[in-house]
Formats: C-alpha cells, sequence, structure tokens
C-alpha cells in the first residue's frame, strides 16, 4: 500500500453522460481524492447484465488517474445479480413462521443458502469479475457491503443441524446441552424456548456468525477463480463493542477473518439508531473494535457525509466534523476512508441526502473540508502503513458472552435491557479515553495468541467464560499480569450452567472470597483508599456481599456502606483487581470516575499521557517518522502536553508550536492538529 486510500462512492445511474461522469471525477480530484467506489457492478438491459457504460466509467477513472473498488454485491439484489423477471418467492428469507420477508432490513434480502440463489449470485460474480479484471484501473473488489443476513427456512435449518452435529458428534450430548429429548438431529429446529436452557439461543446466534461467515468465504472464493491479483473486502455496520447488535448476524472478527481487507460503515449522527451517542471516544472505541477484528488496519467503507434526505435533515454534518472523524479513523488504524457519497441523492426514500456535493455538482464547505483531508493524506504516504502502538491494556470482548448475557435476559430485557457486555466495555474505554489512555479490544482468539504481550487485562462483565480461556488467564496472572474482574465475574460456565464458587469459578482460590448476596445501595458513598474525602455515585448502585478467606492477604481499595467494593490480592508473580459490582455499567460522577482511574493507575494497569483535560492525543508510528494527533474537544485555546519530542513539525491544523523540558505547548490550535516527530 503506496498511500491510504482516500475517496467516494460514485452510486452509478443509467442516465449518468460521459460529462457527469468527468465532473463528478473532476470534482474529486479537485477534493485530492486517489479512489473511487463504484455501484451497482452493471446495468441490466433486457433481463441480461451490461458492462458498456461501467467499462467507460473504469475508461475515464483511470485517465483523470482514479483506483476504482467494484461492490458486487449489497442490499439491492435487484440490481446486482437477481433481476425482476429471475426472482421468485422461494428465493426470499422466512421468519420463524415460514412467510416469505421481501423487506427485511428495508432492503429486500434474498437467502444466500438457497443452491438457485447461490448459483445465481456465483454466475453475476464469475461474470462481472472476468469482465474487469483486467483493467489497470481497477483497485479492488467490495464484495459485500453492510453484510446481513437472517433467514428460518429450511435451507438454513439444515445447515444448522449440521452444524450442531460437528460440535455435539452425538445427539445425546446435544440433549444434555439443550435440555431436549431428541433421538435425531434431523429433529431440531429452530428453538425459542429458553427456560430449560439458554445453549440453544446462544448455539443459533454462533451458528448465525459462523453461516454468515462462511458465505463471505463463498464469495470471496468466487471472485479468487477468476481473479486473484485484486484484493477482496468486507464491510460490517460500525463495530461489534460500540454497537449492540445481533440481528445481523455478524462478527467482526469472523468476517475479517474470511476477506482480505475488513471494513466498516459508519454513521455517528443517526438519531440514536447507530451509534447511540455522537461522541468522540465512542467513535473512537467504533475505528479501535474495526482495527482489533482487522487484526491489521481497516477499510472506513463508508464515512457519513451528510444528512438522510432532503426532509429529515437533522443530520447535517458539519465541515469540522468531516475533518475530525477523518482524522479519528486514520489516527485509529483506518487503511481507506470513503465517503458515502460524493453527489446527493436524486431519487429514492434517502432523495436529497448524503453527497459531499450539491446536487447541481458545486462544492461545498464539506468538500472544502474534504479537501483539507485528502491534502493531509496525498502529503503523508507513511500514514499508510505507520499504526498506533498496542496498549499494554486490553479489554476481553467475548461474542459467547455476548450471547450468554442476552439469552438470560430476553424474558426481563424490557425492564433492565441486554446490553450490558457493550455497555461495560465503552464505559471503560469511555473512562480511560478521558484519561488520555489507551486500551486494546481483545476477542477470544487473540486471548490465545496476544495475552503474553499484555500487563492489564480488563474482564468487565464477563458472566460467562469457558474453562480453557480461564486457564490461559490463570497461567497469565501467576506470571506477572493483572487482572481486572468485576460482578458478574464467570459465573457460568461455557456450556451455560452456574459454577458453585462464585465469584471467579475456576479462578476463585485466587480471590479467596466467597459471594454471600446481593444488595441494592441506594445511595451510595465512597470511601477510598488514600483519600480523605468520601465520594458520591449518581445512581443507585449494586453490591456483591462477599466474606473474605484470607482478610490478612486481601487488600481493601475501597468501600461503599461498609462492605468491600474493590479488593485486591497477589496471586504467583500477578494480581488479581476485583470490583464486587459491575462497576463499569453505572454512569457515576466525575469524582467517582476520577476515583476509580485513579486506583487503577496507582496499580499500573493502566497507562496515560497527560495533557490538558478536554484533549486527546494519539501517537502513530514506532520509528521515524512518527505523527502526534492533537483532538481539541474542549476548544481550549491553550494546550499542554507532556511529551518527549525532537522539533515537531506542524502538518495539520493552526497553532502555534512550543516544546520545554518535555511539555509541549499549542496555542491558539484548531479542532485537530497533527505533528510530525
Amino acid at each position: 500500500m503506496d498511500k491510504l486510500i482516500y475517496g467516494s462512492v460514485f452510486l452509478q445511474d443509467p442516465d449518468f453522460s460521459q460529462e457527469k461522469m468527468e465532473e463528478g471525477l473532476s470534482r474529486m480530484r479537485s477534493m485530492k481524492m486517489n479512489t473511487v467506489v463504484v455501484w451497482p457492478p452493471h446495468f441490466f438491459v433486457d433481463g441480461k447484465r451490461n458492462f458498456d457504460k461501467h467499462l467507460k466509467f473504469l475508461d475515464t477513472a483511470h485517465k483523470y488517474g482514479f483506483k476504482v473498488v467494484i461492490e458486487l454485491t449489497g442490499q439491492v439484489t435487484d440490481l446486482e445479480f437477481m433481476p425482476n423477471c429471475d426472482y421468485r418467492d422461494e428465493y426470499a428469507v422466512k421468519d420463524r413462521n415460514g412467510c416469505t420477508v421481501k423487506g427485511q432490513n428495508g432492503l429486500g434480502e434474498l437467502n444466500y443458502n438457497h443452491p438457485e440463489v447461490r448459483k445465481k449470485l456465483r454466475e453475476m460474480i464469475l461474470d462481472t469479475v472476468k469482465s474487469y479484471k483486467d483493467h489497470p484501473a481497477l483497485h479492488a473488489w467490495d464484495i459485500w457491503n453492510e453484510t446481513h443476513f437472517k433467514t428460518y427456512d429450511k435451507f438454513t435449518l439444515c445447515e444448522f443441524r449440521r452444524w450442531l452435529e460437528r460440535k455435539y458428534k452425538t445427539v445425546e450430548k446435544l440433549n444434555t446441552a439443550w435440555a431436549k429429548s431428541y433421538t435425531s438431529f434431523d429433529q431440531v429446529e429452530f428453538e425459542e424456548v429458553l427456560w430449560a436452557s439458554i445453549v440453544p439461543f446462544i448455539d443459533l446466534e454462533t451458528f448465525r456468525n459462523d453461516n454468515l461467515a462462511s458465505i463471505v468465504k463463498f464469495i470471496s472464493d468466487c471472485v479468487k477463480e477468476q481473479d486473484k491479483a485484486h484484493p477482496t473486502v468486507t464491510d460490517n455496520v460500525m463495530s461489534n463493542v460500540a454497537w449492540d447488535e445481533i440481528d445481523r448476524g455478524t462478527d467482526d472478527w469472523k468476517v475479517a477473518a474470511n476477506t482480505d481487507q475488513f471494513g466498516i460503515s459508519f454513521y455517528p449522527k443517526t438519531g440514536g439508531r447507530l451509534l447511540k451517542k455522537n461522541e468522540p471516544w465512542l467513535r473512537c472505541l467504533t475505528f479501535d473494535g474495526a482495527q482489533a477484528a482487522s487484526g491489521r488496519k481497516f477499510f472506513l467503507s463508508e464515512m457519513q457525509s451528510h444528512s438522510y434526505s432532503e426532509i429529515y435533515t437533522t443530520e447535517r454534518v458539519s465541515p469540522e466534523e468531516i475533518t475530525t472523524w477523518g482524522m479519528e479513523a486514520i489516527s485509529h488504524g483506518a487503511a481507506a476512508l470513503v465517503f458515502w457519497k460524493l453527489y446527493p441523492f436524486s431519487w429514492g426514500l434517502q432523495i436529497g441526502g448524503r453527497g459531499l456535493l450539491l446536487a447541481d455538482g458545486s462544492l461545498t464547505k464539506r468538500s472544502a473540508a474534504a479537501t483539507q483531508l485528502g491534502e493531509f493524506v496525498a502529503k503523508n504516504k507513511d500514514l499508510a502503513e505507520a499504526m498506533k502502538p498496542a496498549s499494554s491494556a486490553a479489554v476481553l470482548f467475548d461474542r459467547n458472552n455476548v450471547f450468554t448475557v442476552k439469552a438470560v435476559n430476553c424474558k426481563v430485557k424490557g425492564l433492565i435491557g441486554d446490553a450490558q457486555v457493550c455497555e461495560s466495555v465503552q464505559n471503560l474505554y469511555r473512562i480511560l479515553f478521558g484519561n488520555n489512555a489507551d486500551i486494546d479490544i481483545f476477542s477470544r482468539g487473540d486471548l490465545m495468541k496476544k495475552i503474553g504481550n499484555l500487563r492489564t487485562l480488563f474482564l468487565t462483565y464477563q458472566a460467562s467464560l469457558d474453562d480453557d480461556a480461564a486457564k490461559i488467564i490463570r497461567k497469565f496472572i501467576e506470571a506477572g499480569g493483572t487482572l481486572v474482574g468485576n460482578h458478574p465475574f464467570l459465573d457460568i460456565d461455557g456450556s451455560g450452567r452456574l459454577r458453585k464458587k462464585l465469584p471467579g469459578g475456576p479462578l476463585n482460590d485466587l480471590l479467596k472470597v466467597t459471594y454471600t448476596d446481593n444488595i441494592m445501595v441506594e445511595k451510595p458513598v465512597f470511601k477510598f483508599k488514600g483519600m480523605k474525602k468520601t465520594v458520591k455515585c449518581n445512581t443507585p448502585i449494586e453490591v456483591q456481599e462477599i466474606e473474605l478467606f484470607d482478610k490478612t492477604g486481601t487488600e481493601i481499595l475501597a468501600e461503599v456502606g461498609g462492605m468491600p467494593l474493590i479488593i485486591s490480592r497477589k496471586a504467583g508473580k500477578g494480581r488479581i483487581v476485583y470490583f464486587c459490582s459491575p462497576i463499569w455499567n453505572y454512569a457515576g460522577t466525575p469524582e467517582f470516575e476520577d476515583a476509580i482511574f485513579a486506583i487503577l493507575e496507582s496499580l499500573g494497569c493502566v497507562e496515560r499521557v497527560k495533557c490538558s483535560k478536554g484533549v486527546r492525543t494519539t501517537l502513530v508510528g514506532s520509528g521515524t517518522p512518527r505523527y502526534l494527533f492533537v483532538f481539541n474537544y474542549a476548544g481550549l485555546k491553550k494546550i499542554r502536553i507532556e511529551a518527549s519530542l525532537t522539533e515537531p513539525e506542524l502538518l495539520f491544523g493552526k497553532a502555534k508550536v512550543g516544546i520545554s523540558k518535555n511539555i509541549l505547548e499549542l496555542s491558539g490550535a484548531d479542532h485537530v492538529v497533527v505533528l510530525k516527530c
């Protein structure tokens, strides 16, 4: 990769003239863009695929020096591989009652497990790839845009039964896990009842993740049959750690494992429909989640460029947001930044929405901001490979645990919700982000491969964990690592059964405590070790009552209502820190959260770069050059940052730069400043 991919989606329209193509590409060139994404992949003429107009567009893009990404499949299948003249209801996805669902996800999704659908999809891919693969402008294939798949049809049920047979081997083992009395795997149905066992819910959601990932692999393999030279890209919506949604059936890590490049769509201003809050910490968590799943740089395959439609304009995007979001993405591992889209919609339900340009092709203040970003990308090619250094701390995000919590809460979701796992990760990240401290995201697979590089591992709402993972964590602690856990803490094993020794299950002997009860403290007042003042929280807080087996070896770091809130024990060469409360799921006062962070910092669990409050810094690159991104979220006139830098060079934004005795001072700083050092 010689430079960051920077561009926009150029939605193809059969009515576009050559002049319109030239106008759009010329505007993109003026914004210093280098890549254009094209969809749909062709047009249908008399029910047959026609590539003539797209080939002319590729020729024109090549003339302007653009790389082109062809989007093969997305969300409107009758424009991709299933023309309306070929459609039959049996191709559509089904609901739990076996009824055809034509408008799922608002788009009209087809059943990718149906053999005829797969056949038509494969034919389209082979035909399309063959038509474009040798064009010099072609850069990559976006094989599945915004993955989503949910169906309860007979073909998918067969796949599910085979999946269960591979997992359990015998129907007796399935019956034990599911609390059922089957005599054959062929009797299994899509299970809804959870009273006797939560495992059917967990298995079905895990299967859906695996099934969708297998479809990604199928599409990718079809592309590779014709073209091994150009990479495949697959993108999910947002990222699992920042958007608590399982209905789409996507797992970021599993999708990333079956495509050359993993990407996301990113819409921070969508009225709470995607990101619940358009706040810096949640945007950056979204990017860190995508980077973690990718294991490398990720594609920002779609970034919001403006409001939803001509009528629903409350989601409008400012020029400042264009540059801020772009810089956040780049500093957190984006290898590609693509806007959705160049022109506003001229028809459809988003008519008048999106677009860096106006309907007549005129430039806007947003396109001026995109130009600033493009100039920065064009001048700093080293950023294409530069990565954020790995953090010494990580938080575990375990999809099996997510499914376990959602299963347990499914009948009381209206009372307490079911997003506790994501909420806990988000609040931990938010508190660290506000103190300018970094943390990485680990999946269970990362736990197996990379835990040896950590100083601290957080389990923030780990109600369930399998024994093999627990053994790895035990070795990590005994070798010198620090585990920070909290209630609920490994209460349920990997087979959906309650453990006898609580809290901690297989790690209970390291804690040397026993659980006795849970109580709700209505007006919590906390006493933290080393603090003369008591601290209050905004809301009532649930506390797990515990008895200490070894009072001399257990250090109580905080109390509430005379009960331990935070305890610490040495174990082997390491340490286990335990919060007797689902602490990260409470919105506390700033004083409460500052006290929690102070304890973590004093124990060496986290590291931060000290700087002015309301400012966030990100250092990218491990060698020379390095890039320091400074986000002036508070709009301060003067910023102070503890940093050991030599002759920093201002690359982006306005600021007067001074450095003395490892203190970097920025006066009159813009909302984003980037320094080369």
